[in-house]
């Protein structure tokens, strides 16, 4: 019985470490300027005007898989600048 329960655990806990989201601490991100901001508004008019929004701009972790977070400090991720290798293209990462 202890041998099945340590085997259960073990499995779970190996499930959670293989599909925990990545930190916040592996992107690199900005806020959207003003700019940003209009094309948002128009493409998304159901967006909070009042809220400041990020945009991921570069992936620094290790994972071979990669799960954008939603928010980073609070913020709403609307929006992620990945052109060619500024996606840990080295690593060889994937969304």
């Amino acid at each position: 019985m202890k041998k099945i329960i340590l085997s259960l655990s073990f499995a779970v806990s190996t499930l959670f470490a293989v599909f925990a989201a990545n930190p916040e601490s592996d992107f690199d991100y900005v806020f959207l300027d003003n700019h940003e901001k209009g094309w948002l508004f128009q493409v998304e008019p159901s967006v909070d005007k009042a809220k400041d929004y990020l945009k991921i701009t570069k992936y620094t972790g290790k994972s071979k898989t990669v799960d954008i977070p939603k928010e980073i400090e609070g913020y709403p991720v609307v929006s992620t600048v990945f052109f060619g290798s500024s996606f840990c293209g080295e690593c060889g990462a994937s969304v």
